[in-house]
């Protein structure tokens, strides 16, 4: 069964369709770090892209947590893709004012699957050879990408989507395949941003073609008498494989209800039952 991770995207930022408040004050996230390292809680997972995310961490001081962090996707037209690649590893190194963290991620699959991708990955070992990094991965949307990545890298963490709409790592086999080649595997997007938690979100104008799928979430929730935040919890504790499960926090409150989630059995839950439209289970291609 997965173990938490915090996800760290609105310490720094406003995310989240759901997010109505902007980004955590940092007091909260202060509070929100000390009740999870109190509860055994010791990775967060964190990104460049976060805005001030980890310029706050470093400011609390992270050095005693494992830290996943990634890099930005590299921008069209760049002409020294290492020198990025390295910008963008000591950009992570100064924020969070630490000489080493645990795994850099690349953000983007497609900077590995370009041209450049070996350009990538070699540089991203060299910080590695240096005793910067110690673990190197990559956070895909499509497992279907994995057949090219994990043949031209060797990869030590995937981190994917896991929810109760999209099991398609489990589905393809792939979640076995990485787990019987020892890589390790993080659940994210676990609440499809939020959107799975509220229905103010799932009536948003974007979501009008999946009414009837939220609806038959929304019911499913009802009968079995759990509130949403703990169906999705249930369904992603329910694979053995998954290492982590990244979850967005808003509260010390918010991880007490998340801990009781966790608490409970797991429960497998058939997103056949509801829908796997990837228009709707990819935040990228949402609009709005």
């Amino acid at each position: 069964m997965p173990t938490i991770a915090i996800g760290t995207a609105n310490f720094g930022m406003q995310y989240g369709v759901v997010n109505t408040d902007g980004r955590l004050s940092k007091k909260s996230v202060e509070e929100i770090l000390a009740l999870a390292k109190s509860r055994g809680v010791t990775c967060l997972d964190t990104a460049n892209a976060y805005g001030e995310s980890q310029k706050i961490l470093g400011e609390i001081d992270v050095r005693d947590w494992r830290i996943i962090s990634k890099i930005s996707s590299v921008p069209p037209g760049c002409i020294d893709v290492p020198a990025y690649v390295r910008t963008q590893i000591s950009l992570i190194l100064d924020s969070l004012k630490v000489s080493e963290f645990d795994t850099v991620l690349v953000h983007n699959a497609k900077d590995l699957m370009g041209d450049f991708g070996e350009q990538v990955f070699e540089e991203i070992q060299k910080a590695q050879s240096k005793g910067q990094v110690r673990k190197i991965g990559v956070s895909i949307y499509d497992p279907n990408d994995l057949e090219l990545l994990t043949n031209r890298f060797d990869l030590d963490l995937v981190q994917a989507p896991i929810n109760v709409l999209d099991n398609r790592l489990h589905d393809s086999g792939w979640l076995d395949r990485l787990v019987s080649t020892g890589t390790e595997v993080h659940a994210r997007s676990v609440f499809l941003q939020g959107v799975l938690l509220s229905t103010d979100a799932q009536n948003n104008s974007f979501f009008k073609p999946w009414k009837s799928t939220f609806e038959k979430w929304n019911s499913f929730c009802e009968a079995t008498r759990n509130a949403p935040l703990m169906n999705c919890i249930k369904h992603v504790n329910s694979y053995d494989g998954v290492s982590h499960a990244v979850v967005g926090i808003n509260s010390a409150q918010n991880l007490s209800e998340v801990f009781d989630a966790f608490s409970e059995p797991p429960q497998r839950i058939s997103g056949n039952d509801f829908c796997a439209d990837s228009q709707l289970i990819n935040p990228a291609t949402w609009s709005i």
